[in-house]
């Protein structure tokens, strides 16, 4: 069983990364190629399949047991909609790599599945930093207009 394990993890290293993180060219971090990604490829495969689920932000942001540094980290990563934060099922600690992927008006990654799977729209050089256009799939999120 181990060496099942093993093979597929060296398999996922050969075939299936493409990214990693990195200071942004725009805001904060940012997902960066580290080789060339085809188009038509999904840069995450393997990503954990969950859903978000609406909470309501009162139980986050005026719970006292939520440590500020947390609440400040929820802030930065969810939508708020409506009091509602569109939160990830498997929780904080359960974020890959596609949540840092961030905003252009001129994405090369198109969002399938509401955000969930990402797709190469054009051939990614390696080196390039990945973009998805927010407003196709986060009607609730405010952008920056004059991002990227």
């Amino acid at each position: 069983m181990e060496n099942n394990l093993i093979g597929s993890l060296i398999r996922d290293l050969e075939e299936d990364v493409y990214c990693r993180l990195r200071p942004s060219t725009v805001s904060g971090v940012g997902v960066f190629a580290v080789r060339d990604i085809p188009k038509g490829t999904d840069p995450f495969k393997g990503f954990s399949s969950h859903g978000f689920v609406d909470i309501d932000q009162k139980l986050v942001f005026e719970n006292p047991k939520i440590d500020p540094a947390v609440k400040e980290l929820v802030n930065d990563i969810y939508a708020v909609s409506d009091g509602k934060l569109s939160m990830w099922e498997g929780g904080l600690n359960g974020l890959d790599i596609g949540f840092f992927v961030n905003h252009s008006k001129n994405p090369n990654l198109a969002a399938e599945e509401g955000g969930a799977v990402f797709i190469a729209m054009r051939d990614i050089k390696k080196g390039e930093e990945l973009f998805a256009d927010y407003r196709g799939y986060l009607d609730n999120m405010c952008t920056d207009e004059s991002a990227a």
